[in-house]
């Protein structure tokens, strides 16, 4: 478990909440090495923190004792990020496995979305018919049960 440490990258208000209760923190960089920002997500009781880096296609990682392992894209994806993390090390977020052209702009962006859990190294693709925007956002302490749509 994270005692007394603000996790920054995407967290800097939590430490407005709760300076004025006299406790002291230490700062956590959570920015991967060659990542130009990141964003943080989750972080569950086994101090294990996951999260998404700004960067073409996007990726995500799991931050953990100092260490960063990137988590892989799901199959096919060119984007994705990872937003929660259970207890038990299972993973849930959203991909997108195409690109199209905005009738507007005529930019390249983001087709459809669809939601992802990595359980073990094995993905299994959420989605919900008729959603184009399928984004898991949360799972249950012991991996079951996905958040989010």
């Amino acid at each position: 478990m994270l005692n007394k440490s603000v996790l920054i990258a995407g967290m800097a208000l939590s430490l407005a909440a709760t300076a004025s209760q006299g406790t002291e923190y230490q700062f956590i960089d959570l920015t991967p090495p060659g990542a130009a920002a990141a964003q943080v997500w989750d972080v569950n009781n086994r101090g294990q923190v996951v999260g998404s880096v700004s960067s073409a296609g996007g990726g995500s990682f799991v931050w953990q004792a100092g260490s960063f392992t990137t988590i892989a894209a799901p199959s096919g994806a060119v984007g994705y990020t990872a937003f929660s993390i259970s207890e038990t090390g299972v993973v849930v977020g959203s991909y997108h496995d195409t690109l199209v052209t905005d009738p507007g702009t005529g930019q390249q962006v983001p087709g459809p979305t669809k939601g992802w859990v990595r359980d073990g190294g094995v993905d299994t693709i959420i989605t919900v018919p008729g959603a184009s925007f399928v984004q898991p956002r949360g799972i249950s302490p012991d991996g079951r049960y996905v958040a989010g749509y």
